[in-house]
């Protein structure tokens, strides 16, 4: 009896762990960022577009092997955000591609936001679900909680200005609780990277002040918030990394990225030469960062290697 033919494994997995959607982000974010760079004079605008196009190719890629995973098991999708494994990412990737096609279509670009906008909402319902049903001692009041409400602080840009002192006021009420469970309680050294999440949502926040009300003193108090925080985790930046490379270091990215967006929007407002060099040197911080988890995280998943969730 002949052997059956062995089928050759297809170049790229079919399916996707829910734990590659912020690396996603991050790298979209991080393209964002250069064409902010561009804008200014400080980058080539071609090779910020061509990064845009390819960090939006590789999210389409994640992201049909992740709906194709969801497809083939419905029950994938709750299971990742009771597991906080990482699937905010992709609904606020999906609403960076929105500013990604501005230039091309604003028809597009809004559609694609609001979808986004829409689908970032009901996470954020599911988590305050899942949390008030949660008993007392269940430690669900994590840094996932500031993920999702982070996304939601970009809607505003598009959704206007009503939505976005509801937002933050939101946030605010959350972080400061979710900073001190995180600080009261011993945490495993894979999971401590998640702590840089508590970046993105003062950095997109000063962002989304900046085109609602430019020139504003709220940007500048945001994004004085961001650089706080951005100081403060920079103080324990050995404690954050002391288990070398885990899936975790996803959270690196995209707020890293977000404060360097927020480091632009301030750089036009005068173009002073010392926003243009704090810009370019966040620019490239973030790129770094990015290039080098995506590139440690995409090639586990290209090779089959479990990669689990970013974030408890």
């Amino acid at each position: 009896m002949p052997a059956r033919p062995v089928m050759p494994r297809p170049v790229i997995p079919r399916r996707a762990p829910a734990a590659l959607l912020p690396v996603c982000l991050g790298l979209i974010g991080t393209a964002l960022v250069w064409r902010s760079a561009a804008e200014h004079g400080a980058a080539p605008a071609l090779l910020a577009e061509l990064f845009i196009a390819a960090a939006v190719g590789v999210f389409a890629l994640v992201a049909w092997a992740y709906l194709r995973r969801v497809w083939r098991g419905p029950a994938a999708l709750p299971a990742d955000l009771r597991a906080r494994a990482g699937a905010p990412g992709g609904t606020e990737a999906l609403m960076f591609v929105g500013v990604a096609v501005l230039p091309l279509s604003a028809a597009a670009a809004a559609l694609v936001w609001g979808v986004a906008a829409l689908l970032q909402i009901a996470l954020v319902l599911r988590v305050i679900s899942d949390r008030a049903a949660a008993p007392p001692e269940d430690p669900v009041l994590t840094l996932f909680l500031v993920v999702p409400f982070g996304g939601l602080l970009l809607a505003p840009v598009a959704l206007g200005a009503a939505l976005f002192w509801p937002l933050l006021a939101v946030y605010v009420a959350v972080a400061p609780a979710v900073v001190w469970r995180f600080a009261s309680r011993p945490v495993a050294p894979a999971e401590r990277p998640a702590a840089w999440v508590l970046l993105a949502p003062p950095s997109v926040a000063a962002i989304a002040a900046e085109a609602l009300y430019p020139g504003g003193a709220l940007t500048l108090a945001l994004y004085s918030l961001a650089a706080l925080t951005l100081a403060a985790l920079m103080s324990r930046l050995r404690w954050l990394t002391e288990s070398g490379f885990a899936p975790s270091w996803a959270c690196f990215t995209y707020p890293t990225a977000a404060f360097a967006g927020a480091t632009w929007a301030l750089a036009g407002r005068s173009g002073d030469g010392f926003w243009l060099g704090a810009g370019l040197v966040a620019a490239l911080a973030a790129t770094t960062i990015t290039a080098l988890v995506a590139a440690r995280a995409l090639t586990a998943w290209r090779h089959r290697r479990p990669i689990a969730a970013p974030i408890r």
